[in-house]
């Protein structure tokens, strides 16, 4: 990445970036052939300091396979300063080129704004955005919260990706998002729920005969461990179990009864077509996993027979531990591909779409409104 420009003025975007284009200020730039690439327009906005971080972990991991032209929105929902600025920089991108002596490399906009300021942001970005390409709209929190700017530039996506993580409600997120599936004629990928497409394929795949899904009725009890580990980025880890044992409820047609809080755990009760089931969320320290990660998901059946499944990251795997109070079968592995980079990653949030069984959990979180998304930390 070249050195991104001080502040400039607005009207001189584009001149910029041709300048940093013309006069190379880098070594690498100068070492290596480059050529220019753009397959979309990605527009990012974060209100929140804390998120931009992540946000921009999401970009470079976005960038190691699709070039694409970056417009950075970084908000400032608590300045007291009002302000508005903007750098240009140019980005290289599938750093592994390099030891060919080539590389892509394509263009960044970063703008500081602050919240008097967001108003502004439409008429800055509309003119930036690649024509006759897609434009995917990254939103680091619940977009159809966000009044100023989303609905301006709504209109010009291909694709909206959000982070549920960041929804200040539970509650009122799934009733903006039912509103949304059904009025919104645009793509819609939400980050948390790719992020438990690994876990849910692989439950497909376990339970994958008639005689399995039958079984499935009979479940007793779900216990889920997750990574309770908490970061500035990452104040809401429950988010991923949350979703995972929502959407094995609407799959099995379970009904809600009630949440509570049992020690660490959080215990919600369901009645099932043929008797009641429990699930359990158990917050764990697994400093090896990211944030709110799965990382096993223990089933017990009324027969007492149990599923241990229990995830194996540096391999990509889980490994199922099936045993019943006669028998203890040998264990076997199913793929549990990482879904937090990497091409499996970027498959999900910008060709997976949304289906009904996403609208259906969220019909089930509506009616848990889990306490700890009713105040933000």
């Amino acid at each position: 990445m070249t050195t991104p420009s001080t502040d400039i003025q607005i009207p001189n975007i584009e001149k910029e970036l041709n300048s940093l284009w013309n006069t190379p200020k880098t070594e690498t730039w100068q070492q290596n052939k480059l050529s220019k690439a753009c397959l979309f327009t990605l527009i990012i906005f974060v209100k929140e300091q804390r998120r931009v971080k992540y946000l921009q972990q999401l970009v470079d991991t976005i960038l190691d396979r699709f070039p694409c032209r970056i417009i950075f929105i970084q908000g400032e929902s608590e300045s007291t300063e009002s302000y508005c600025r903007a750098t240009v920089s140019n980005v290289i991108c599938g750093k592994t080129t390099l030891t060919a002596g080539s590389a892509v490399a394509c263009d960044q906009i970063v703008i500081n704004v602050s919240k008097d300021q967001f108003f502004r942001v439409p008429f800055i970005v509309t003119p930036h955005i690649v024509p006759d390409l897609p434009v995917y709209l990254l939103w680091g929190q619940n977009p159809f919260e966000e009044f100023e700017i989303f609905p301006h530039l709504q209109h010009y996506a291909s694709r909206v990706i959000f982070d549920s993580e960041c929804a200040d409600s539970l509650s009122r997120f799934c009733d903006d998002m039912q509103e949304t599936l059904t009025s919104l004629k645009i793509d819609l990928m939400d980050i948390s729920w790719a992020l438990i497409s690994n876990w849910r394929d692989m439950m497909v795949q376990l339970f994958d005969t008639q005689e399995k899904i039958k079984e499935l009725g009979e479940i007793k009890s779900v216990i889920i461990l997750y990574n309770a580990g908490k970061t500035d980025t990452m104040q809401h880890p429950e988010i991923q179990a949350l979703y995972f044992q929502a959407w094995l409820a609407c799959c099995l047609k379970w009904e809600y009864r009630k949440i509570e809080k049992y020690m660490n755990d959080v215990v919600i009760s369901y009645a099932g077509p043929l008797h009641p089931h429990i699930v359990a969320l158990s917050p764990q320290d697994y400093p090896e996993l990211p944030p709110g990660s799965i990382h096993s998901i223990e089933i017990r059946f009324i027969d007492n027979q149990t599923y241990v499944i229990l995830a194996k990251p540096n391999i990509s795997q889980v490994v199922v531990h099936v045993s019943s109070e006669q028998t203890c079968e040998m264990p076997f592995t199913l793929p549990l591909p990482n879904v937090h980079k990497g091409m499996t990653f970027l498959r999900e949030i910008f060709f997976s779409k949304l289906g009904n069984h996403y609208s259906e959990m969220l019909k089930i979180l509506k009616q848990i409104n889990y306490k700890v998304f009713t105040t933000k930390p």
